[in-house]
């Protein structure tokens, strides 16, 4: 049975959280006055007086009858939701997910009625809590609501292949690729069948130790074959492959496929250098969020394909990430031949700068093993994708301190037991010394704001030298003494640009484009400062609870992809940076 789609859904605001208490869920709750919404989407966009709203809202999704077939396992799969997610089937409470970036799924079958139309409802709540990730109550990024990505009901045999993992580690030496296969046997018996792995772009296909027993539960078959005639994945040559798995039963009762979509690359660190398939690598990067002005997060894949496009001819190469993408955004990226650096979403934890929401200290076991959560989930879910080449722990945390420093170590640890073909590290503010976990990191990461943000502020362009790329400068050479043998990145710089006002002040489009010149130039100019990632790619909106301003405008385009002058700057500095660097 093909996949179905959820196309649209009721819609009703809870701005008191009375929807439990008063069984929105059940079968015979009236819902004659919700509001008729599309999914995917995010609620900001339903209506003008639902923009920023944080709290909870309530979806009623209807699910057709001859959709159910009760001879089958069947799922319920939520690409992306905001927030924390509650789901009830036709009253019956399925289950909960807390997390507003990655997917996750229910078995419906046990709350499924045959032959008529079943009700799916679920309760979200966006709002940011101090017990959860990003870890502080303050978040800049907008928290947009809702249904963000698909919702599809899949239907299986009751034992299938959840997913297949690809381990290229071993290619380098000699052309191995390992596959994880994770099959899932939801019966009460053992399950006996044929397990078949193919590569049709490469003419590949097993054709022994293909017999596997599968007991009720969770099952991982491991496999590893010589595929010497697979190519490595490059920006430049972003190759990609697909490996489909076939699970037959061996009576011929019932088979299962699916594929996945994997990249063979490597990435490392020799002295001061990231070495991508040997070669060494200048970062040239963005920050973006995955907004786009009357899209949200939710824009289609047309539109995010132009924006990612337009990033790598302006000499772009790496994009980094506060949170976990989803699919359609990594899918192109390994089709465009984009670096990633994805991120935990543990942002400002223990970090009280902003007075209006001090850092919970009781919390703070629970968020670091929320984080412990999270990163398992990332890696385990977007482990196939060529273009992440960095997993990040943190951004702008409080890094420096006695349990910040065990945590970044602990994570780091785990990520590199979980996935061998990365680097790790974490981010931290470039004003605050001692962040020993980089001794553990394979990079170092700090963000840095020169005249903007750190020391004595530039105002004029007459301010920029001394006030902006001197003190960088110094500061990276500081950095590359204090971690000899590391490669260090610059993973934010840059400052405010108001489109339309030009001049010699700060934050007109001029002195943008000027201060991310000369900061540019300070990266390019100190050995072992293996590259930056622009703060930012587009302007963005900010969350109205905790910020005065709408926008944070340090795009160098707006926030409906409008070019500022500080894009053409950014063009020219990428596009002429490796022969500036290459000589190292």
């Amino acid at each position: 049975m093909d996949p179905f789609f959820f196309r649209e859904a009721l819609f009703q605001l809870d701005i008191d959280r009375h929807g439990e208490a008063e069984k929105w869920f059940s079968p015979e709750y009236d819902r004659e006055q919700w509001m008729k919404v599309d999914v995917p989407g995010c609620w900001d966009l339903y209506n003008r007086s639902l923009w920023s709203y944080e709290g909870t809202g309530w979806f009623c999704l209807e699910l057709p009858a001859q959709n159910v077939d009760i001879y089958l396992l069947q799922r319920l799969m939520f690409e992306r939701v905001s927030g924390h997610a509650k789901v009830w089937i036709n009253g019956q409470w399925v289950g909960e997910h807390v997390g507003g970036y990655l997917p996750f799924e229910f078995v419906a079958s046990h709350y499924l009625r045959a032959g008529m139309t079943n009700y799916i409802v679920m309760s979200v709540d966006n709002e940011p809590k101090g017990n959860r990730l990003p870890g502080n109550a303050v978040v800049e990024w907008m928290q947009y609501g809702g249904i963000l990505r698909e919702v599809s009901f899949i239907s299986t045999p009751h034992c299938y292949i959840d997913r297949v993992g690809v381990r290229t580690h071993g290619f380098v030496a000699d052309h191995v690729l390992t596959f994880d296969v994770h099959l899932v046997n939801h019966s009460q018996d053992p399950v006996e069948g044929n397990l078949i792995l193919n590569i049709p772009q490469l003419d590949f296909s097993c054709d022994k130790e293909n017999y596997i027993v599968v007991e009720p539960g969770f099952k991982k078959i491991e496999r590893s074959y010589s595929v010497p005639q697979a190519q490595y994945w490059s920006p430049d040559t972003p190759n990609l492959y697909e490996v489909e798995a076939v699970f037959m039963e061996t009576k011929g009762r019932f088979s299962d496929r699916t594929a996945s979509r994997f990249g063979v690359r490597t990435v490392e660190v020799n002295d001061h250098h990231i070495l991508l398939n040997g070669q060494p690598l200048i970062i040239k990067g963005i920050n973006r969020y995955d907004e786009i002005l009357d899209y949200g997060p939710s824009a289609p894949a047309s539109v995010i394909r132009d924006d990612l496009i337009k990033a790598k001819e302006a000499g772009v190469n790496l994009i980094r990430t506060h949170y976990p993408l989803d699919s359609i955004q990594l899918n192109l990226m390994d089709e465009l031949g984009l670096l990633v650096m994805e991120e935990i979403p543990l942002n400002w934890w223990m970090n009280n700068w902003h007075p209006t929401a001090p850092a919970n200290e009781e919390l703070n076991e629970e968020i670091a093993k929320d984080a412990e959560r999270a990163l398992r989930d990332m890696i385990k879910q977007h482990c196939n994708h060529p273009s992440i080449v960095i997993w990040s722990m943190c951004n702008e945390s409080e890094t420096n301190t006695p349990l910040g420093i065990d945590v970044m170590r602990g994570l780091m640890r785990l990520a590199r037991e979980e996935d061998q073909s990365r680097l790790v590290s974490f981010v931290a503010e470039g004003n605050k010394p001692g962040h020993l976990a980089f001794e553990e990191a394979d990079i170092v990461c700090f963000n840095v704001y020169y005249g903007a943000m750190y020391g004595d502020p530039a105002l004029k362009l007459s301010e920029i030298h001394h006030k902006v790329m001197q003190p960088t400068m110094e500061h990276l050479q500081r950095f590359v003494r204090e971690f000899p043998g590391k490669p260090l990145l610059i993973t934010e710089f840059g400052t405010l640009g108001l489109q339309g006002l030009k001049g010699d002040q700060r934050h007109s489009e001029t002195f943008q484009a000027q201060y991310l010149r000369v900061v540019w130039e300070a990266i390019m100019g100190v050995n072992g400062v293996q590259g930056g990632i622009l703060w930012c790619w587009a302007d963005y909106y900010h969350r109205r609870k905790y910020w005065d301003v709408p926008l944070g405008r340090y795009g160098v385009l707006t926030v409906d992809r409008q070019e500022k002058e500080s894009f053409k700057m950014l063009q020219e500095l990428f596009l002429t940076a490796d022969s500036i660097k290459g000589g190292e």
